[in-house]
Parts: structure tokens; C-alpha cells; sequence
């Protein structure tokens, strides 16, 4: 059974959907979970910086997919070994970069949004 990654297209805060969103990615669960971790905290360090700033977090998520590969090199990729590395080398880094994308622009649209008044 794979982990399956679909948009909320229900924000269209950002002027509608960007072409990624469109796209349901699936992954093996053995990646699926370090994916949307290392998803995850990329959306955490960006609201941190925000708050630190003092900057009001609206809109759509500020990531690029350029941002995720660059994430999937440095972050993901040097942590998987065994049978997680392989399923990533069967998946291929697009699809895994995509899956990193959405994990991390969905928690900005589910914290991000959700904090704009109470920063907390």
C-alpha cells in the first residue's frame, strides 16, 4: 500500500491553482513518511522566519518545487538507507520532490492559515 499525497484545491488564495497541484503523487510508505516529515519542516522553518520577522503569513505557499529538490538533496536523500533508498531510486526524484512540495504546502495551508490571527 502506497501513501497517497492529494492538493487541496479548496485554496485558491493564491490566484488558483498552480500546475503542481493538480498532480496526486504516491509513494511507498517507506518513503512516503521521511518525505513528509522532512515536507513539514520546511514549512516550519518558513512560518518561523515569518513570525520571527514579524511578517504576516498569508497566501499561497512561498515554495517552489527548485526549493524541494534542493531539499530532497540535501535533507532526504543522505538520511535514507536499505529498502527506503531503493523505493526512492524506483520512484524517481521528481515524484519524490512533487510529494515534498505538496507535504509542505499543505501544512502551510493547514497551520499557516490557521495562525494568521494568533501566531502562536
Amino acid at each position: 500500500m502506497s501513501k497517497r499525497l492529494v492538493q487541496d484545491r479548496s485554496d485558491t488564495s493564491s490566484g488558483g491553482r498552480r500546475p503542481n497541484d493538480a498532480i496526486v503523487v504516491e509513494l511507498p510508505p517507506l518513503l512516503a513518511a521521511p518525505t513528509l516529515e522532512v515536507g513539514e519542516r520546511w514549512a516550519i522553518r518558513v512560518l518561523s522566519c515569518l513570525r520571527r520577522d514579524s511578517r504576516r503569513i498569508c497566501g499561497g505557499w512561498p515554495g517552489t518545487i527548485t526549493e524541494a529538490r534542493a531539499l530532497l538533496a540535501d535533507d532526504l536523500l543522505p538520511n535514507l538507507k536499505g529498502e527506503s533508498l531503493e523505493a526512492f531510486e524506483s520512484v524517481g526524484h521528481l515524484r519524490v520532490a512533487r510529494f515534498l512540495y505538496q507535504s509542505a504546502r499543505r501544512y502551510w495551508v493547514r497551520k499557516g492559515s490557521r495562525n494568521v490571527e494568533t501566531s502562536d
